[in-house]
This record gives C-alpha cells, structure tokens and sequence, in this order.
C-alpha cells in the first residue's frame, strides 16, 4: 500500500500537457497498480471532452470491472454515448453501463429506445437501472415502457418506475400511488429515494397511505417529508398527531416525525399546546423545540419555560435553540439570566451567548 502511495505522489508531480497527456493516461489505465489506474481515469474525467480519445482504452477498463472508468465517460458526454451502448450487450456490465448512461441524461437520448427494452430484462438491478436512467435521459418516449414497469414484480422496480415517469412528465395520481404501495411492501432507502425524486404530487398520497403502513416503511415516509421540507406543508397534521398524540409511535418514530415538522416547518401557533407536552419527552425534545422555533416569537414562552423546568439535556437544548432564534427571542431573557451562573457548564455558556 505505501508503496502504491509513493507511487501515485510520484505520478502527480508529472507535468504532461495536451495530447501527450493524454497518450500517457491512457497508458496508465492498464497499469499494474489499482491506484495509478484509478488516478488516470480521474485525470481523464478533470479533462472532460477534451479527453475524448480516450474513450475506447475507458470502455476497456470498464469490461473490466474498473467501475470509476464510468465517471470519465460521463464528463467527456455525448461522443461517449455509442461506446458506452455497446456494453449493454453484456449481462454484467449491462447495469454499470445503463447508469452511466443515465449520467449523461438527455446527452444519452439515442440510447433510450434500447435503454426501454431492458425494462424486459431478467436481472431486477438492470431493469431499476433501466427506470432510473429513463427518468434522467428525460425522452417521453420512454412513456410506454416506464408505464408497463408499474406492474414489474420487483417493488423497487415500480417504484423507479414511477418516479422515472414523474420526471419526464408523464406522472399521474395512479402512478403516485403504485410508488405508495411499493414503498410499504418494500421499505428500502431506494423507494424512499424514488419518493423524494416524485416530489410534491407524493405527498397527498403518502398521507393518505401513512396509517396502513408498517413501522419501517412509517419512517421512510416521514423521511420523505422531511426531504421535500417546506413543500410538504400537506403533511403536517400527521407529523403532528405522530409526535404529540400516536400511542403506536415509539420514540425512534416520534423523533423522526420531530426532525421532519424542524425541517417541514410550522405555520399554525395552534399547535403549539399540543406539541408542548413532547419538551419533556427525552426521545424527541430538541427536534420538537426546534419546530416549534420555526414559528417565531409565539413558541418563545414554551421554549423558555425548559430553563427552569426541564432535566439539563432539556435546558441545553432550550439554550441552543433560542441562541438559534436569534434577536426574536428576546422575550426569554429573564429565564435565560437566571441560569447564567448554572453549575452546568455548557448550559451556562449557550446561555451566556443566548
């Protein structure tokens, strides 16, 4: 290893330029060292189209197994594309080279149409690939295809589906709610990856669907809201009663919600009586305060009333949230001199700059 190291500090310090660079890359994609292989690729892909007659010794590389060979493929864009559409003719290079594809997006278009007829393909890797690229490459010829995924056998394979169509725009309620249902037979970060990338139209669905849903798919669908943020403002009602009112919540799952109504944010005072019974829930208390921060000046009092009633977790975390807030919580500056001189240090001081 140190002396892969030396090597490739060595190779650095080469000063080539133009087409003499680029012959030496191309020499070094075969060299015996993984590293030195490795480096000349990411030099190729810093060089961007200008290395494009390095195409065919990457192409090599990537029928290889050299996976990081597809990254300056991408950057050199379209004059790569034919190169690359060969190895879908492979069966083990079939999904690296699709992704690859999905990489260059519309650059890719003249391989959509073979991109479509892998939605047929055996291997569900190749053919959640396959989604996933159509959606990127962005052909809405690629419709047809992408709707007779939704009926895949393989969740994920729907799901990206779904979320391929939505970004060609050619979504719908029906196809929304086949990523929904995907999602709850499999909870896996890819559909809830696929759910974030359907946007805004998943929300009112993935509300809709949350109570018949089992705890692991219950978090990825608040993750979700919590990724789309303030446009899933239609989901609020639920976090709320997750956090505040659900007996079937447990706290991993009542934090979660927490974290996504901070990330969300609040737009209703009303809410604060309720979600002011959750400070003093020790699984949940510095996400709830920084939602209820989000609300300004009227959730100031709820907040303060930590530095006086609250364990010292909870006091820190009232500290540190109204520092966050800022001039409009100046409404706390009595509760906040009064720990000034707490024995606890960290308080005192997140205080102090409160």
């Amino acid at each position: 290893m140190r002396r892969a190291a030396l090597l490739l500090a060595l190779l650095s310090t080469t000063a080539l330029g133009g087409d003499d660079e680029i012959d030496e890359l191309i020499r070094r994609l075969d060299h015996g060292v993984e590293v030195v292989r490795w480096d000349a690729a990411d030099r190729l892909r810093r060089l961007g189209p200008a290395a494009e007659p390095a195409i065919p010794a990457l192409i090599q590389a990537m029928k290889a197994d050299s996976l990081w060979a597809d990254d300056a493929l991408v950057a050199i864009g379209a004059p790569a594309v034919p190169a690359i559409q060969e190895l879908l003719a492979m069966p083990d290079r079939r999904a690296d080279a699709i992704r690859a594809l999905g990489k260059l997006g519309p650059a890719a278009a003249d391989a959509a149409t073979p991109i479509a007829k892998l939605l047929e393909d055996r291997d569900p890797e190749v053919r959640i690939a396959a989604a996933k690229a159509l959606g990127r490459i962005g052909t809405r010829d690629a419709a047809e295809a992408l709707k007779r995924a939704l009926r895949d056998r393989s969740a994920q394979v729907r799901g990206c589906a779904a979320a391929g169509l939505f970004a060609i725009g050619a979504g719908s309620a029906s196809s929304a709610n086949v990523a929904v249902k995907a999602l709850g037979t499999d909870p896996s970060y890819r559909l809830r990856n696929a759910l974030v990338e359907i946007g805004d139209p998943i929300v009112e669905p993935l509300v809709r669907a949350y109570p018949s849903l089992r705890d692991g798919s219950k978090a990825h669908a608040i993750e979700v809201f919590e990724e789309l943020a303030g446009r899933a403002k239609g989901a609020l009602p639920l976090l709320i009663r997750v956090v505040a009112e659900d007996p079937t919540a447990g706290a991993a799952l009542r934090r979660c919600a927490a974290e996504a109504l901070a990330a969300i944010g609040l737009d209703d005072p009303a809410c604060i009586p309720v979600l002011r019974v959750r400070r003093y829930d020790s699984a949940c208390c510095e996400p709830v305060l920084e939602a209820l921060a989000t609300l300004g000046e009227p959730a100031v009092p709820t907040i303060a009333d930590l530095l006086e009633l609250g364990t010292e977790d909870m006091k820190e975390a009232a500290a540190g949230t109204l520092y966050e807030m800022g001039p409009v919580a100046a409404a706390a500056r009595p509760q906040l001199r009064g720990c000034l001189d707490h024995p606890n240090r960290t308080i005192a001081v997140r205080v102090a700059f409160a």
